[in-house]
């Protein structure tokens, strides 16, 4: 699995939320912003959202304009659906977690 985000171009990424999608981020502008902690911040606008690879892709082609290869060829390596299972577990405490585990199906999608 590609790390995130995968930058296309100069105007959009693809990021995720890490529960239930993909994201692709157009960004806001050419204005920079200083977050409370200093650390600066491109500003994004979330604009499409996906749950598959296929439905990324579509959207890329018709709204991204030209695309490095080297983000093509990371796209093509996320997995044909986005899925995310929760599964409840107690940890030692006796207090409830919730551990994410990331379904990756790969096929049709």
């Amino acid at each position: 699995m590609p790390s995130m985000p995968i930058i296309l171009n100069d105007k959009w990424r693809i990021t995720c939320d890490k529960r239930m999608q993909w994201i692709l981020q157009r960004r806001a502008g050419n204005k920079v912003r200083v977050s409370a902690t200093g650390t600066i911040r491109e500003p994004w606008d979330s604009r499409y959202f996906f749950d598959t690879r296929a439905g990324l892709i579509s959207c890329i082609s018709e709204h991204c304009g030209e695309v490095s290869a080297s983000a093509l060829e990371a796209v093509g390596k996320l997995p044909g659906r986005y899925e995310v299972r929760l599964e409840r577990a107690n940890d030692p405490d006796g207090k409830e977690l919730h551990i994410e585990h990331r379904e990756e199906k790969i096929g049709a999608g």
